[in-house]
């Protein structure tokens, strides 16, 4: 006989925000997105921030059995829970009304009798989705007899500086006490549970239409299946398109932004966009030559990588303080030649004063130097705050940097952007020969945590050369990609 399928807080949190995720997670989870390195980096690090918050409990017990054995995880916790010398207890696990938790940390508080419980997050601050998550594990535990007195949230305070030497967990880590908001929510997280318990035995997905909640509070991992059948212009692609609209819009009859009915009153943005994929073409800005012709040789290329780990790796950082660890510059002359630099720190030390001295050699004193976004100018202007010797040196880059993303936002448009003007979107639109999907690290989120891993020492040497190949070869592709796309540009205005 097949087993009723089981609720966990995990899944109660995808009910809450798509009864369609809840019932595909539990029933059809092979149409989810896999998981990329940058996904799993975060999930490996909120893993980590867990495993330094049980060190405020050197004496707390850990239930070692992984989810697959949740029975007997259950089992192991019971006769924990009944020790008397038992005063801390972390992923204790719990099973009652069809739902499974494994629950942090559990201390035994002063009287005895109730217990304390801890959700860790690795977040900076209080969201409500956090009060969700605590609400259907104190469900579960008062289902199961335990008292529990005090439920709070283990967050990352931003303010701690790492001395260098061990991490200090009662310094990395606050208490928020969300007792009075869990309580509160306890009635309706009941109706909530028996609602999605619901959902869980229909025979059939439900019908969710894709939207904004999608992202709310999570990026779904179904995203790419729910779309798949939605047009190839779908109308969620307009930038800074209002939930309403798209309500409406739906309603009407049409998603697609080729056929937006000409009684449809667009702002000037979605109405150019429109007209660029109704006639196939490229909408060009009467500034675009203009705003070409400003840029002056030698032209520099710059990308840089950054990594801002929770747990913070090198003396005198915050936790979540973005650590520049890369760049790549590709240098025009002006004579047909085309230079290329580039620097990759080796994560033994904190990177950030030799990426500064590397980067004055390279950029030199004259010259545009070529960004896509204001990325770059924000680090660099930490690194001014931060080192004195090259402060004067980094502020004359900032003043000479042109940044292709503003030009192209505000001067061209292609029906290949799909809405997007980010590189990843642009760069195939207007030179497909160049990709980033065969890279092994394809994206920023992916590097930043490749690196992190190498900071962390956590890389064996053979590792890191694979690692460092990969970062370096993602890196000179984006620096790269902006010289293909001044090209296009060029190409499209002459």
């Amino acid at each position: 006989m097949a087993r009723s399928p089981k609720l966990s807080k995990t899944r109660f949190q995808s009910g809450l925000q798509c009864h369609k995720k809840l019932w595909l997670q539990i029933h059809d989870h092979d149409k989810a997105t896999p998981i990329g390195p940058g996904q799993q980096g975060i999930f490996d690090q909120g893993t980590r921030v867990g495993e330094i918050a049980r060190l405020r409990w050197p004496d707390g017990i850990l239930v070692a059995e992984d989810y697959l054995h949740h029975y007997e995880s259950v089992e192991t916790t019971k006769k924990l829970l009944s020790d008397p010398n038992v005063t801390a207890i972390f992923e204790a696990g719990f099973e009652e009304l069809g739902t499974r938790v494994r629950v942090d940390v559990l201390t035994r508080s002063n009287d005895g009798d109730a217990w304390d419980m801890y959700e860790v997050k690795s977040s900076t601050s209080h969201k409500p989705e956090h009060d969700t998550d605590v609400a259907i594990q104190l469900l579960v535990l008062k289902k199961a007899g335990l008292i529990v007195s005090r439920k709070s949230l283990l967050l990352i305070d931003r303010s701690y500086v790492f001395d260098g030497d061990e991490i200090e967990p009662d310094e990395l880590l606050y208490a928020v006490d969300v007792s009075s908001e869990v309580d509160e929510l306890q009635s309706d997280i009941r109706e909530q549970l028996e609602a999605q318990q619901l959902i869980i035995q229909l025979p059939d997905e439900p019908i969710v239409e894709p939207d904004r909640h999608c992202s709310k509070p999570y990026q779904c991992d179904f995203w790419d299946y729910c779309t798949r059948n939605k047009p190839e212009h779908w109308i969620f692609q307009l930038p800074g398109i209002r939930q309403t609209q798209l309500e409406r819009w739906r309603g009407q009859g049409f998603e697609d932004i080729a056929r937006v009915p000409e009684a449809v009153k667009l702002n000037d943005r979605h109405s150019m966009i429109s007209r660029s994929i109704q006639s196939g073409d490229a909408w060009v800005g009467e500034g675009l030559e203009s705003t070409l012709g400003t840029l002056q040789y030698p032209i520099h290329y710059l990308d840089f990588e950054t990594f801002n780990p929770a747990v913070p790796v090198y003396e005198y950082t915050n936790p979540y303080e973005r650590v520049p660890f890369q760049w790549s510059c590709h240098i025009d002359a002006g004579d047909g030649e085309l230079a290329h630099e580039e620097y990759l720190a080796d994560g033994r030390e904190d990177p950030r004063e030799e990426f500064a001295e590397t980067l004055l050699q390279a950029l030199g004193e004259s010259g545009s130097i070529v960004v896509y976004s204001s990325f770059e100018k924000s680090v660099l202007t930490g690194l001014a705050r931060e080192y004195e010797d090259f402060s004067a040196g980094l502020v004359n880059i900032i003043y000479r940097l042109w940044d292709l993303m503003r030009v192209v936002r505000n001067n061209y448009y292609h029906p290949n952007f799909h809405g997007s003007i980010s590189i990843k979107s642009v760069l195939p639109a207007l030179a497909p020969d160049l990709d980033y999907s065969a890279l092994e690290i394809g994206d920023g989120t992916a590097a930043s945590f490749a690196f992190q891993k190498q900071a962390e020492g956590v890389l064996s040497e053979s590792e890191w050369a694979k690692t460092n190949m990969n970062l370096l070869e993602y890196c000179a592709l984006d620096s790269h990609a902006m010289i293909r796309i001044i090209q296009e540009l060029k190409n499209t205005v002459s």
